[in-house]
């Protein structure tokens, strides 16, 4: 589903949502779109938990359960900790997180630094309800000092986002520095994605580049997709399509959900690759089937669509949710749409609202359209004061339609004060993001002489960037304005 631009500024004054009316603005009706975005999210996950689980799964397959309990009754700490993994898991005996914590107290008890670690890892993900975050951060620095480095990586990634502790880049990169250093592979791949973000270090994508190249080297496969990246973006190093290709590739075939997307992309606009809709929705499925929320979504707006697949809208809900569950904002406020129109989904304004403001979070086109409901008073008070803050808050983020909705209010003094100088303002800062509506209007601006010298030439530049883009009302004004000026001509 597209962003929807559904203000347009009416002659009364007003800015209303969804209807078509005579306007100075194109009013975009909502619709759903099965074009996939040409580069999905990007990829910047750290690595954790899931690289725990599946060491400590191989730590105690085949795990022979009478002879571990004869050795811990021996005292041997190696064996209690093994019993407290067992016991966690569930292998070779019924899952008893409690009795987990028993063996790997008794076996920390003894100074074995893994058993602190895992102590910790049961305290921080709250397994059975044993979430205690100070008491996770405490063995997590327990087993660091003595150089555990799964310890030291997990001890960085709380501190880098915050978890039980204040948030704090420099230390997180101090640790999961070390644990790299001491040669974790999931570690390495954080310290890549701190270089490339420039979190607690300056941004170096060259030398994230090199850790990546190094790390795929030693068999991480998770690598591949941010390799591809800084590749495809020019990050680090010349742009290299090909290069980025082969690594989307290879992560795919891997079996990596975001490869899996990004190869479906790749499909899809023909980038690389022979454009193939069916290959496309064959590598969204994978990934869908895998729980990538980008995939489901993607997935979804082709059932909606009925592109490639069956026209199925109960399975593009289904796959909506799927992604909305995860916090992916695009679902979460296309649900908000489908909310307050009634598609699909019985309208339903408070739920609409609930949706957009969760997509917020992640996701700041949404803050246009709460602001949208607080205009139009749907399922809340009317308020334009309360509509304009929440179309700040979408420019604030430099979103292009939360700066063309200020602008507007601006040059209507709806919900704050005519200001055509600051419309004019916004208008041009949207319109350098790409938006054709803000081009269409900074013509308007430049034809009328509305917060902006007038300028008929220029006025007819900015009609003609914003026809091209498909806008009738520019091709409309192209067509007067040159009449005009040959008519003056003459």
């Amino acid at each position: 589903m597209r962003n929807r631009t559904l203000l347009v500024l009416l002659p009364v004054m007003a800015l209303v949502a969804g209807e078509a009316a005579a306007s100075l603005t194109p009013n975009f009706e909502p619709q759903l779109s099965y074009r996939a975005v040409v580069v999905p999210d990007r990829y910047s996950a750290l690595f954790g938990p899931q690289f725990e689980e599946a060491m400590l799964e191989d730590m105690v397959e085949g795990a022979n359960i009478p002879r571990l309990l004869v050795e811990a009754q021996a005292g041997n700490g190696e064996a209690l900790f093994a019993l407290g993994l067992a016991y966690e898991l569930g292998r070779g005996v019924d899952r008893d997180v409690e009795k987990a914590i028993g063996y790997y107290q008794v076996a920390a008890d003894m100074g074995l630094s893994a058993a602190w670690t895992n102590l910790g890892n049961i305290f921080r993900n709250g397994k059975d309800g044993h979430l205690n975050l100070p008491k996770a951060l405490e063995l997590y620095h327990k087993a660091a000092d003595v150089g555990d480095y799964w310890a030291q990586n997990n001890l960085g990634l709380m501190y880098l986002n915050g978890i039980g502790v204040d948030h704090d880049d420099e230390e997180a990169f101090y640790w999961i520095g070390e644990a790299a250093n001491a040669g974790l592979l999931p570690a390495r791949l954080n310290l890549a994605t701190l270089y490339r973000q420039g979190r607690g270090v300056e941004a170096d994508p060259e030398k994230a580049r090199k850790i990546y190249e190094e790390a795929i080297a030693d068999g991480a496969m998770e690598a591949h997709v941010p390799l591809g990246e800084l590749y495809e973006f020019g990050e680090g190093g010349p742009v290299d399509i090909d290069e980025a290709v082969h690594h989307y590739l290879l992560a795919a075939d891997h079996g990596d959900p975001l490869g899996l997307h990004y190869v479906g992309t790749l499909y899809e606009e023909g980038v690389g690759v022979s454009q193939s809709l069916d290959m496309a929705l064959s590598h969204f499925k994978k990934a869908a089937d895998r729980g990538l929320a980008q995939s489901e979504y993607v997935l979804g707006r082709y059932y909606f669509a009925g592109v490639g697949v069956p026209y199925d809208p109960e399975k593009g809900l289904e796959l909506f949710f799927a992604a909305a569950d995860q916090g992916f904002g695009k679902a979460l406020n296309d649900l908000g749409v489908m909310y307050e129109l009634g598609e699909h989904v019985k309208q339903d304004y408070a739920e609409a609202l609930s949706f957009y403001k969760r997509a917020s979070a992640s996701y700041p086109f949404a803050y246009t359209n709460i602001g949208l409901m607080h205009l139009n008073g749907l399922g809340v008070k009317k308020d334009a004061k309360e509509a304009f803050h929440y179309f700040k808050q979408a420019a604030d983020f430099g979103e292009p339609q939360g700066e063309i909705m200020i602008g507007k209010a601006y040059l209507e003094g709806v919900g704050v004060e005519v200001n055509a100088k600051k419309a004019f303002g916004f208008f041009e800062s949207a319109a350098k993001k790409g938006d054709p509506e803000a081009f269409h209007l900074m013509a308007w601006c430049f034809e009328n002489g509305t917060g902006v010298d007038k300028n008929i030439r220029r006025a007819l530049d900015f009609y003609r960037v914003s026809a091209e883009s498909g806008l009738q009302q520019s091709s409309d004004a192209v067509h007067r304005l040159e009449q005009q000026m040959h008519s003056t001509s003459r």
